[in-house]
């Protein structure tokens, strides 16, 4: 599935990137490291429409459903809710896979990753 690169997958590359230049690491290894970023940008892309479509407006503490409402297209409007979340859910294994090669380094990178689709809010 080939997506596009909007603001959230963005900012998490540069974040990711941004560490591989402060480690004054090699091309390939910041390019490796702003892919991860923009695999993490969707993966929370993706948590934050399952919260627009599962959650609540207390629980999130602000309008829901509003991706419909806008006529957005998202992935669980092209796949539905299950396959979008298998996507997702396979997509955060990948992350992780990606993550082992960094060690203990990541650890917090890992529970983060871990988090996102878990999260409620």
């Amino acid at each position: 599935m080939i997506c596009k690169k909007k603001k959230t997958g963005k900012l998490f590359n540069f974040c990711c990137f941004s560490v591989g230049v402060v480690a004054n690491k090699n091309k390939k290894d910041k390019r490796e490291l702003g892919i991860i970023g923009e695999e993490i940008g969707l993966l929370f892309q993706l948590a934050d429409d399952f919260l627009d479509v599962n959650s609540s407006k207390k629980i999130l503490g602000k309008q829901i459903k509003k991706d419909d409402k806008k006529g957005k297209s998202t992935l669980i409007n092209l796949i539905g809710l299950k396959k979008a979340y298998n996507y997702a859910d396979n997509l955060k294994k990948k992350i992780l896979r990606k993550l082992k090669k960094h060690g203990k380094k990541a650890e917090d990178l890992n529970n983060t990753i871990e988090f996102i689709l878990k999260r409620k809010y």
